[in-house]
């Protein structure tokens, strides 16, 4: 990214770089999702492994944004609530009976739940916007 701003006191020098925090808003509809629950297909595309109302897992196509921290911008694929499967991902495949059970994620030194689920125990993350 380029800038132009005024430099009245000669401070920078050509070349010089400084650090910019450009950070935009994000779309109304969309949902941060754990990067450790986004992987991707034989095709490049984004997936995630979900637990559905009936306690299998069910895999989705995500259409992902940008990053944001440690999480990704998922702007379609994901719905406010589902349970997004972030431990364990090894150990499950689509159509296969899981207990969900909720898991913290440390986040830049903040916590935030997330599911846990597996035909044993993984982790899911509740989605929410």
């Amino acid at each position: 990214m380029r800038a132009l701003f005024p430099n009245d006191l000669g401070v920078l020098l050509p070349g010089m770089f400084v650090p910019r925090d450009a950070r935009g808003g994000s779309p109304a509809d969309g949902i941060l999702a754990p990067q450790q629950g986004v992987t991707h297909n034989e095709r490049g595309e984004p997936t995630a492994l979900i637990v559905g109302q009936d306690g299998k897992v069910e895999p989705r196509v995500l259409t992902t944004g940008r990053a944001i921290g440690d999480k990704w911008l998922v702007t379609k694929g994901l719905n406010d609530g589902d349970r997004l499967i972030v431990k364990g991902l090894q150990m499950v495949r689509p159509g296969t009976e899981v207990a969900a059970k909720e898991v913290v994620l440390s986040s830049g030194g903040r916590t935030q739940p997330v599911v846990k689920a597996a035909a044993t125990a993984v982790g899911t993350t509740p989605a929410t916007r």
